[in-house]
């Protein structure tokens, strides 16, 4: 059995906090250069449109990679990582008609064809974006599943060595939480490790895999008319089916990067539940996910 050590919490990792907030504010800066420039006539040309948009770029969790925007069906999509994104990524490919040479590029704009709220430009974004016939939604999971899920996928059996975008960002942590955690080429990171690593920051925007699902979804000006939830795909994603009406266009849903579904209670002990219960309550009360673990 692994030694759990009680990692530091959010509020006592002051260095990671003030590096994630810098990381964040130069995000934004290159980020509003980018949509600014171009966007400057639409500034005096639809003033509430400009608004809108800025304040989506300024307070929404990295809109521009979370967005997916199909303006020819008017759909308007927030992806959350690890609730299924990649499979109803490829979802509304199809509705491009486009033939991926690989299922990782639903995430590349350039191949799968899906917007992000820039290049769909502002005040085509906006109308989308407040219109009463556009469909706004996004998936949500279990947070006690979604972290299994991440951890199965993004850390189980890699070394604990710098070139992993991942395994840095422990790395990173480790060094300001607790320096007798594991790390090195022979080590990987326990569950428990991870579990507490996702708890201490799922409010600091470290990454969206772990992140406050709440947070993800609260993008600015967004009012979603659709949250489904994993467990309940195929019901769910039907009223996207619907909303689309052509049936044949979203033509397999059948799920991409999914893990094998584990006992949650093969996972978790009753310390860790209660850290998960703790860190993700928006998440459990919001949704409506039960805090007793699944079995």
């Amino acid at each position: 059995m692994v030694r759990r050590t009680r990692l530091a919490s959010a509020g006592e990792l002051p260095y990671i906090a003030a590096m994630q907030e810098m990381k964040r504010f130069f995000r934004r800066f290159r980020r509003e250069i980018y949509w600014r420039v171009p966007a400057e006539p639409v500034r005096w040309r639809h003033p509430q449109a400009y608004r809108f948009f800025a304040e989506l770029m300024a307070r929404g969790y990295h809109p521009e990679g979370h967005i997916d925007v199909v303006p020819k069906f008017r759909l308007i999509y927030i992806a959350n990582p690890k609730a299924a994104s990649s499979t109803i990524k490829k979802s509304l490919v199809a509705l491009l008609d486009r033939n991926l040479a690989s299922p990782s590029q639903v995430h590349r704009r350039e191949q799968s064809g899906l917007l992000s709220p820039s290049a769909v430009g502002v005040e085509t974004f906006y109308r989308l974006a407040t219109a009463p016939d556009t469909l706004r939604f996004s998936f949500v999971r279990n947070p006690f599943e979604r972290l299994v899920s991440c951890w199965e996928d993004k850390y189980r059996g890699r070394p604990l060595v710098r070139g992993d975008p991942f395994v840095n960002v422990y790395l990173d942590f480790r060094k300001q939480a607790d320096l007798r955690l594991p790390h090195g080429p022979d080590a990987e990171l326990p569950f428990a490790v991870f579990v507490e690593m996702a708890a201490a920051t799922c409010r600091m925007r470290i990454d969206p895999h772990w992140n406050l699902q709440d947070d993800i979804l609260g993008m600015p000006g967004i009012a979603l008319d659709m949250i489904g939830q994993m467990e309940h795909f195929d019901r769910d994603f039907a009223r996207v089916i619907a909303h689309v009406g052509m049936p044949g266009a979203l033509r397999d849903t059948q799920a991409i990067n999914a893990s094998s579904r584990s006992r949650c209670r093969d996972y978790y002990d009753d310390a860790l539940a209660d850290r998960i219960r703790r860190a993700y309550e928006q998440d459990f009360d919001r949704f409506g996910y039960s805090s007793v673990l699944p079995d």
